[in-house]
């Protein structure tokens, strides 16, 4: 199903969101990924532009429900969350999180948040990476970087002063991205990331916890090609293998 991260029209008109779901999309984030639009805050904005969201923020949500269009909340603000589950009138996804409890960085999802999307029968995706559920990663790449992974305070600088091909120059070569260079000693064991997710399953439940990856994120290791990005994904925290070990040592407990 596709799903559009960031909602990159950013005055919120009607009919280009019918537009879009008319061309196949099914699913649309509300914020513009991690800075805010005319009608959602992002969770990283420094002033509440709209105060979670606007009349016209309200308006798209309810046009989503219409079509039939999964909402999507990641990088909303916690007031976006919220306004967004009281006016949607079926659940709410947030496909790439981390546990605010273990990271407390406004990028991820405070326990009552998680409560109430599943409350609702939403379902709260958890991002792959290290920095979100795992503060000494977190800290490590801070110091290192300058700044946090989710700092783009120099977008909202730029002010719409360049144009599309001019940002495609400054973008492009950071793709394909690959993770942060971590050391070893920091990094989550795969037990370790089952442990995330278990805590998150006591919070919200199974039926409501769900794997986001988020490969264009970060999470991916250092490699010289995708093709062996996708073989070493088995010694990501997410491994299957150490899924199945846990659910063993449960069972023989």
């Amino acid at each position: 199903m596709l799903d559009l991260e960031g909602g990159f029209d950013l005055d919120g008109d009607l009919g280009v969101r019918r537009n879009l779901y008319r061309l196949g999309l099914r699913s649309a984030q509300l914020p513009a990924h991690n800075w805010a639009n005319r009608f959602a805050d992002s969770y990283c904005s420094s002033i509440a532009k709209n105060h979670g969201l606007n009349q016209r923020g309200l308006a798209i949500v309810r046009e989503m429900n219409r079509l039939g269009m999964v909402v999507n909340v990641s990088h909303a603000s916690d007031e976006t969350f919220m306004q967004t589950l009281e006016v949607s009138s079926v659940p709410i996804v947030a496909t790439q999180h981390g546990m605010r409890a273990l990271n407390h960085i406004s990028r991820n999802m405070p326990d009552d948040l998680m409560r109430k999307i599943a409350a609702r029968g939403g379902v709260i995706g958890f991002q792959i990476g290290n920095e979100f559920n795992n503060r000494e990663a977190y800290d490590y790449r801070t110091s290192h970087a300058g700044k946090p992974f989710w700092d783009t305070g120099e977008i909202a600088g730029r002010n719409g002063q360049l144009s599309i091909d001019e940002i495609d120059k400054i973008v492009a070569p950071q793709f394909p991205m690959v993770g942060f260079d971590i050391p070893q000693c920091l990094l989550l064991t795969p037990e370790g990331w089952i442990e995330v997710l278990e805590r998150a399953i006591g919070i919200a439940g199974e039926d409501h916890i769900a794997i986001g990856t988020d490969f264009d994120g970060g999470p991916t290791p250092r490699a010289e090609s995708t093709a062996s990005r996708i073989s070493r994904f088995s010694q990501k925290p997410c491994s299957l293998a150490a899924g199945r070990k846990r659910a063993s040592e449960k069972c023989s407990a």
